[in-house]
């Protein structure tokens, strides 16, 4: 089975090698290590319904936090659902997503990161083709150092439910045709 982020993250944009040219390998590691365990926490604490920071959490996972509650607020968010992985063997894929907020029929997929990347749209599409629920399709991205949210759905940037999973499915053949080839040719052949 492949995961739909493991699709997704294969190919990464010019921005992420030349970011990981300028800070170094190791520095980016590290980074991207920190980010994910924020991220991590964050969804334990969304998951939980509670909404609310422990003492033990650093200052950008309370950042973080502060701004998915100020989107809560805005947006007059009732109820958010955590959602499970679904595998589906037929397509080979599975996947995660981080939530549905039922009262807008919207699935939500959950980012710390400085931007909304176009990415993060396929791998709605992603989520989508595996099933889950949604007649919108959203990116809620909470910074964790400034006081700021960005919410987009696919309707905000102009796609239908249809391109999101075109463009996921577009994603997932390149990954696919790529490692088969690799494993054709030999990994080491270079």
């Amino acid at each position: 089975m492949i995961r739909v982020t493991e699709s997704i993250d294969y190919f990464k944009p010019a921005w992420f090698t030349e970011w990981m040219l300028k800070v170094g390998k190791k520095e980016a590691n590290a980074i991207s290590k920190k980010a994910l365990k924020i991220g991590s926490r964050i969804d334990e604490i969304i998951r939980s319904g509670v909404y609310e920071a422990g003492k033990e959490d650093n200052k950008e996972v309370k950042q973080t936090l502060k701004n998915f509650n100020s989107w809560r607020a805005r947006h007059m968010v009732k109820t958010l659902l955590p959602l499970s992985r679904i595998e589906n063997e037929s397509i080979g894929i599975t996947g995660e997503a981080d939530f549905y907020w039922e009262e807008t029929d919207t699935l939500i997929d959950f980012k710390s990161s400085k931007r909304i990347y176009p990415e993060y749209i396929f791998q709605l599409g992603g989520y989508k083709r595996l099933g889950f629920p949604g007649r919108r399709l959203a990116v809620l991205r909470c910074d964790k150092d400034l006081d700021e949210f960005e919410f987009k759905t696919n309707e905000d940037i102009g796609m239908t439910i249809e391109q999101c999973i075109d463009a996921y499915e577009s994603a997932l053949k390149h990954y696919q045709y790529y490692t088969y080839v690799n494993t054709q040719i030999g990994e080491d052949n270079g």
